[in-house]
């Protein structure tokens, strides 16, 4: 009786399946998927862009006649729409860069919208004080 007769068995399991090393079986190319890169979102991206030209605009005509309204709403637009878009576009930003298939643009998209929003915010901060010291004067 001989040991080794009959054809050579494939190994069902341990080093020698799928691996590309002598003694395996696999194909010596693997398939692979290649995944579709993504870029950080165009939209909300166009959206921070947006609502800090808003809280500017809203800032600098407002610098001559000094009307209440449109101050409050520069403040609503700068410091909390602002904060809320920037963690949108983070959470969005983080999910693509932890899935490995973030391409981001030529320049860093991350730090534009981070700069924007710290304007947006700086803005409205000056209008803050100033719907303050409004509402300080009314109170008097």
């Amino acid at each position: 009786m001989a040991l080794n007769s009959g054809p050579p068995q494939r190994p069902t399991s341990g080093l020698g399946v799928g691996a590309n090393h002598p003694g395996s079986f696999a194909p010596s190319t693997s398939i692979r998927t290649i995944a579709k890169s993504s870029r950080p979102s165009l939209p909300l991206f166009l959206i921070i862009v947006l609502n800090t030209s808003i809280s500017i605009y809203l800032f600098l005509p407002v610098a001559l006649d000094g009307n209440l309204k449109t101050r409050a709403a520069g403040l609503i637009s700068g410091m909390f729409f602002g904060v809320i878009l920037l963690g949108l576009f983070r959470q969005d930003f983080n999910k693509k860069r932890s899935s490995g298939l973030l391409a981001d643009w030529r320049f860093s998209s991350s730090t534009i919208v981070n700069f924007l929003s710290i304007v947006a915010w700086l803005v409205a901060f000056i209008n803050a004080s100033i719907v303050a010291k409004f509402i300080a004067r009314w109170l008097e």
